[in-house]
């Protein structure tokens, strides 16, 4: 990692922090069931302690130039390392608060997605809940207590799981949309129709692959089809949150680190803006350049980094022959089983809905103004019907914004206006403390939730509205 891609993770940790602190600080001082104040104490000083090390290494950070050598760079992320896995254990300890709270705005999205786009069964109940783990799962929820109750059971009446759908985020990551989209991803795991089609597909897999080889792909398989599916439906808003997701666990495990269930970062990373570049979809690329942090800067860095990790993934001196043939599986995956969606949509409302947010106005309802002058002209004319007036006035009012429209107009204005702020607060203002300055971060990650937050209820009001 370097220059702004070392920035922006000090970002992204010192976000989490603030989240940290907005968890603890708004849902345990107004709950003494369990006289949590103690506790909250020893919370902010292990906070505190974080901060300062974060002080320590944006001071770091800022002394690095073109001499300074790898092992410096290296010092760097080592200490990055340090804070994420300091904030996930953290994050672990949250289960001693009583702080089991979810907000409405989370059911929305979930369920919308879920009903559109995975299961249109009405009928069907989605759970959701918050996890002491920093990670995002999905689960059927019945089949996890099913080891415990088969407990109660003889063989001739053994407990049967139904389906239950969960989807599990960090509690921390309760009030944030923009990382919601990873949520799309997970729930592409319940497909499991079109994802068995997928893995039975002929020719697929490589020649000469053992049982175990041949159980790796198919996980994969499933891994890449659940992360085209995301991109399909909530849009490049889902690249930016997977990239911003993959780059922290990277402090722990690096981007090429691969499991039996799971490909490389690097890889799926790479497949993802492969696939956005193939299908246009240029919101990462027809957007105002200049500030350090903008989108442009942050794709320019990220894809270094990942032919740099790819490249080291498929060198046949460091790897065994296998892999190269994992990543000619991968890239040659049957995308045509994923329905195609927002790939192909309109995005040219995002930057109009990306102006709302700057001057912080909630963005639940969308139309576009550019044809406002004709219409009214219409409007003017004597003898319109009932039905030409009808069309007019629909026209001229706003529809409710789409969800993927919301997140990709968020994701945006974060990396176009939020993350350069921070850059300069952080890296380049020394006049404040990291108090002062984590506060005013504070003050505009919280305003940025809750203008998303209230544009998700204020789309789905529209919508039942309409309907």
């Amino acid at each position: 990692m370097v220059g702004i891609t070392l920035k922006y993770v000090t970002l992204e940790l010192i976000e989490k922090i603030i989240r940290l602190q907005n968890y603890i600080n708004k849902h345990s001082y107004n709950n003494r069931k369990n006289n949590n104040v103690a506790v909250i104490k020893i919370f902010e000083k292990a906070i505190s302690s974080l901060l300062v090390n974060i002080e320590k290494q944006i001071k770091e950070i800022n002394e690095l130039d073109n001499d300074s050598t790898p092992e410096e760079i290296y010092a760097i992320q080592r200490s990055l390392s340090t804070c994420y896995s300091a904030i996930k254990d953290l994050h672990k300890e949250l289960h001693i608060l009583n702080t089991d709270w979810l907000k409405l705005e989370t059911y929305t999205f979930v369920e919308q997605i879920y009903k559109k786009h995975i299961n249109g069964e009405e009928n069907q109940d989605l759970n959701v809940i918050l996890s002491d783990e920093y990670t995002f799962v999905e689960t059927n929820m019945d089949t996890r207590f099913e080891r415990i109750m088969q407990s109660f059971f003889d063989t001739q009446n053994s407990y049967t799981p139904e389906d239950s759908p969960t989807v599990i985020i960090p509690k921390i990551e309760y009030s944030n949309p923009l990382n919601w989209t990873i949520l799309v991803h997970e729930l592409g795991h319940l497909d499991e129709k079109k994802i068995r089609t997928l893995c039975e597909s002929p020719g697929l897999f490589p020649n000469g692959l053992n049982i175990g080889e041949k159980d790796k792909l198919t996980n994969w398989a499933e891994e890449i089809y659940c992360d085209i599916l995301a991109i399909n439906i909530i849009g490049p808003a889902y690249f930016l949150s997977l990239a911003s997701y993959a780059l922290l666990q990277s402090l722990i495990t690096g981007l090429e680190v691969s499991t039996n269930h799971h490909p490389p970062f690097a890889m799926r990373l790479a497949l993802l803006h492969a696939y956005i570049d193939k299908n246009s979809q240029d919101l990462l690329t027809e957007l105002p350049t200049g500030k350090e942090g903008s989108i442009h800067s942050f794709i320019y860095e990220m894809t270094s980094i990942l032919n740099e990790n790819v490249k080291h993934i498929t060198d046949p001196t460091e790897n065994e022959p296998l892999i190269k043939d994992l990543m000619d599986f991968v890239f040659h995956l049957n995308e045509e089983l994923v329905e195609k969606g927002t790939v192909n949509k309109e995005l040219g409302s995002i930057f109009e809905l990306v102006e709302k947010l700057r001057i912080k106005v909630p963005i639940g309802g969308y139309r576009s103004t550019n044809g406002d002058n004709d219409l009214l002209k219409e409007l003017k004319k004597d003898g319109l019907t009932t039905d030409e007036f009808s069309e007019i006035r629909n026209s001229l009012s706003d529809r409710n914004t789409e969800l993927w429209e919301i997140i990709n107009a968020g994701w945006v204005f974060k990396m176009n206006e939020f993350i350069p702020f921070g850059i300069n607060l952080f890296f380049k203002n020394s006049k404040k403390s990291i108090d002062e300055k984590l506060n005013d971060y504070r003050e505009k990650l919280d305003l940025l939730d809750d203008r998303l937050l209230v544009s998700i209820e204020t789309s789905k009001l529209i919508d039942i509205i309409e309907n």
